[in-house]
């Protein structure tokens, strides 16, 4: 989830903001199986509005065509201007396939074509209409059952929304750290072009095994890397010298969104 948000800010800050955005214009919604759902992402300031509505979804057609309508956005947004109140999908098969960060005292929606002004009217006009949805969360004990959860849940038809969680791809992370090979660079400068190489190296030397590399910070010599993989690439990793994190699972855990 963090990471589809971090994500999703990174692509609006570098979107300029050109004439009307209609983000739901696209989607068909008279097949009926779409939910638009908002939930708290908390740390945010405390607004009258985000407390009244609390957790919303909807999945009226009439109601998501409203919100196609009106959430129509020209005047650019004052970019990070401070938290957001809430996080909003639209989803399909239990899965999301547009994100939505909104904050109602800043007046700010962000979504993957820009940061806009959001009139909280677009919301507060359309209260009444919403329904409360069922959060519901879930431990595991391992990881196929995690898995196997996962899969049993967007089978279901009461299904709002599941997110897609790290630990479907792998099993936990460890991380290193890497000295620069090349004194006349800065390595944290050419953070992403050193991990490009550190992936093509780690590929030839365990091929079988997959993985995502993510930059931890450094210095102009040395960089700390994080590697996202199961258990069995850190076991036998011995290409660099292990950092703080030697191997650290996933945490097992699922919430969802479900109409009942």
């Amino acid at each position: 989830m963090k990471l589809i948000f971090t994500l999703l800010l990174f692509c609006a800050c570098s979107v300029k903001s050109v004439g009307q955005v209609q983000p739901l214009k696209k989607f068909d919604f008279s097949s009926g199986e779409y939910y638009l759902i908002g939930f708290s992402w908390g740390g945010a300031d405390r607004n009258a509005l985000a407390e009244e509505l609390g957790e919303w979804y909807t999945n009226d057609v009439n109601v998501l065509n409203e919100f196609k309508s009106k959430w129509t956005f020209a005047k650019p947004g004052k970019k990070y201007a401070c938290g957001y109140h809430y996080e909003v999908h639209l989803c399909k098969d239990g899965q999301s396939v547009k994100e939505f960060l909104i904050n109602l005292n800043c007046n700010e929606i962000v979504t993957d074509e820009g940061y806009f002004y959001f009139d909280t009217d677009k919301l507060s006009s359309l209260k009444d209409k919403l329904n409360k949805p069922i959060r519901k969360s879930k431990s595991f004990d391992s990881i196929d059952s995690a898995r196997n959860y996962h899969q049993e849940v967007l089978r279901n038809d009461y299904l709002i929304w599941a997110p897609n969680p790290e630990w479907l791809i792998f099993e936990g992370s460890f991380s290193f750290n890497y000295e620069c090979k090349d004194e006349n660079i800065d390595c944290l400068d050419n953070e992403e072009k050193i991990l490009k190489e550190l992936h093509q190296e780690i590929s030839s030397n365990y091929p079988n095994e997959k993985f995502e590399l993510d930059g931890g910070g450094g210095s102009n010599s040395d960089l700390f890397v994080d590697v996202k993989c199961n258990k069995s690439l850190a076991d036998k990793f011995d290409l660099y010298p292990k950092g703080w994190n030697k191997w650290k699972a996933n945490r097992l855990g699922l919430r969802s969104y479900w109409i009942k």
